[in-house]
């Protein structure tokens, strides 16, 4: 395995749905070749190479994980509370009609429903179900990680992935950890995104095909080529096709209140009206947000992003459906997508899908509900070919394993099972994955100028293991990527003056700057997922991403923990920005491991393994 060169910087419900007439597309060949052609890759585009077989000396800065990865042991299920677990199912929301059933915001019904110990003691009593369900939930988790290091060499590894605008693959990676998939062939434009794509999926010879480049410049004979190695050779072989199209013009990131910015050259652009319920305002304004501020109010801003040609790749992704007729499409991005001008575009794609022979939905997904230590909210559409539905099949969502449930429950639980809650951590109660159990575990982070050396698995601290703990560690070494940057003294000052829960606001008035972002400088909280990682996360000024109790910002280890990547995955960059940009805009790999168990279960009933 190739490392990375000493200067290596050690570093990604409202339902909508149209349901196709059943379509029956005619293929031009019904066989199901599922296992790859062993014949030499075609190359497409600028391709990356395989990996030579020789490797270069170890170095200090970034050593890189050996392979294979050997199983790791299974997870522990959650220790009782069935309280807990009824209230987390009963939060769940099934989809009825195409719309999703409204629950009250405790997840009981409406109604009036009786309270006290007497009530909280009758809901214990018919929580079996709900109990059994949150255990299976936590040890099939415990069971995901059962591939190599590159999770590349399940023996089921039947469906094959095509993996569009994969950024480092965090999408893609999930799929494989699954079980049952193999990706084959990604495309992207960000050089180290793409090599680091390469080293993490697969196993040595057998890495996926790469296009280092503008999508819309690849040819169908480009990408024919690159597929029938794996024996993909005709529309509708292929499994699964997915993607996160660029999001610039649909993120509120990019949204300004005023006409123009001399600092990066926009000049008028159209307002845009926002919903808002929180103080992104203070971003550029530098103004302080009242508390006791309308909760949701309508705002006038201007969006410089919002003619940027970026927002329209989603029409190339759906043009390589067209070409490949998937057997089932995923796309993600951010929820504005689903509202943007008047919701023009999710209607587009679901409409255009449709035309294609797919039934469609979109919805939003808090990766939070899904075991990942990070409140993300997330558009995704999954689209299914309708020849392979039958009539009132529902499309293959994942299934909800986590949620954010009031500790009110616990004055009900006997003192054994309290002395029980004492020893498990949250995610196996099917609570919330917290900051401190994603990271309390890594060994102590080094400034970036010292480097990252490697360790064996021992140097690990020993610490309570859950289930989320099991799926990242590495039985290979310590990680890779375990530095942070440092900032400017001043900066430190502010994040040393900072404490968990504080905003930019509130710090000294020698200490404030004119303008910031709400959470800017603010430190992340051990009993709570993290804010969503962005790819400033490398920046305190930039959003809530200090340490909890250090005074610096998280490390590139800590960010991708907080996003779900195990440690046996590597990140290659030689600049802080690459490696930062490559996690920030990540799908969390645990979501995509869900949207796996979901994907498989439908495609092995549907087709076979």
């Amino acid at each position: 395995m190739p490392e990375p060169s000493d200067k290596a910087k050690l570093q990604r419900g409202h339902v909508q749905r149209k349901a196709n007439p059943k379509t029956t597309m005619a293929s031009k060949s019904k066989k199901n070749t599922t296992t790859p052609k062993k014949t030499a890759r075609g190359a497409v585009g600028k391709p990356i190479a395989a990996a030579p077989s020789t490797k270069p000396p170890r170095t200090k800065q970034q050593p890189m994980s050996k392979e294979p990865r050997r199983p790791v042991e299974k997870a522990p299920g959650p220790s009782g509370l069935a309280v807990l677990a009824d209230r987390r199912n009963r939060k769940t929301s099934t989809p009825v009609n195409g719309r999703a059933t409204p629950v009250a915001r405790n997840g009981s019904p409406a109604s009036a429903t009786p309270s006290g110990r007497e009530a909280a003691k009758t809901r214990i009593a018919k929580t079996t179900t709900a109990a059994r369900n949150a255990k299976a939930a936590a040890a099939t988790l415990g069971k995901a990680p059962t591939q190599s290091r590159s999770a590349g060499n399940d023996q089921r590894s039947s469906f094959r992935v095509v993996d569009l605008f994969c950024g480092c693959g965090g999408l893609s990676r999930g799929l494989e950890r699954a079980g049952g998939f193999r990706t084959v062939f990604g495309v992207d434009m960000h050089k180290p995104s793409i090599e680091t794509f390469v080293l993490n999926h697969g196993s040595e010879g057998q890495r996926p095909h790469a296009h280092l480049g503008d999508i819309k410049t690849l040819t169908p004979a480009d990408v024919w080529g690159a597929l029938k190695p794996f024996g993909i050779e005709q529309p509708g072989e292929l499994e699964c096709l997915v993607g996160g199209p660029p999001c610039e013009g649909f993120s509120r990131n990019g949204v300004y209140t005023k006409r123009s910015d001399d600092r990066i050259g926009v000049g008028a652009v159209a307002p845009v009206e926002y919903a808002e319920a929180k103080y992104w305002q203070t971003a550029w304004s530098g103004g302080r947000a009242a508390e006791s501020a309308t909760p949701e109010r309508v705002v006038r801003a201007y969006n410089p992003f919002l003619n940027d040609p970026r927002n329209f790749l989603f029409r190339a992704f759906l043009n390589f459906a067209d070409m490949l007729r998937p057997k089932i499409i995923l796309i993600e991005n951010v929820p504005q997508m689903l509202t943007h001008d008047r919701g023009s575009i999710a209607r587009e794609i679901i409409e255009r899908l449709g035309a294609l022979g797919y039934d469609a939905e979109s919805r939003v997904l808090n990766a939070a509900d899904y075991g990942v230590p990070q409140k993300r909210h997330r558009a995704f559409f999954v689209a299914v070919r309708s020849d392979l539905l039958s009539s009132g099949d529902n499309l293959p969502w994942p299934k909800g394993t986590h949620r954010a449930l009031r500790q009110l429950s616990l004055d009900v639980v006997s003192s054994e099972q309290t002395g029980a809650l004492t020893k498990t951590l949250p995610g196996d109660l099917g609570l919330y994955v917290t900051t401190e159990e994603a990271i309390a575990d890594l060994p102590p982070s080094r400034p970036e100028r010292e480097g990252n050396p490697t360790q064996p698995p021992s140097a690990y601290p020993e610490v309570p293991l859950s289930a989320f703990r099991r799926y990242v560690r590495s039985r290979i070494s310590t990680p890779a990527n375990h530095v942070h940057r440092t900032p400017s003294e001043q900066v430190i000052n502010r994040m040393r003056a900072m404490r968990p829960g504080m905003k930019a606001h509130e710090l000294p008035a020698e200490l404030q700057t004119k303008k910031y972002y709400y959470n800017a400088y603010g430190r992340l909280e051990w009993d709570r997922p993290a804010n969503t990682i962005t790819k400033s996360f490398i920046y305190p000024g930039s959003g809530k991403f200090g340490h909890p109790v250090e005074d610096r910002v998280i490390s590139y280890r800590e960010a991708a923990r907080l996003q779900s990547f195990d440690d046996d995955f590597a990140f290659v960059s030689n600049s802080q920005e690459g490696i930062s940009h490559m996690i920030g805009s990540a799908v969390p790999p645990l979501l995509g491991y869900h949207f796996g168990i979901a994907f498989y279960e439908f495609l092995a009933g549907t087709i076979g393994s």
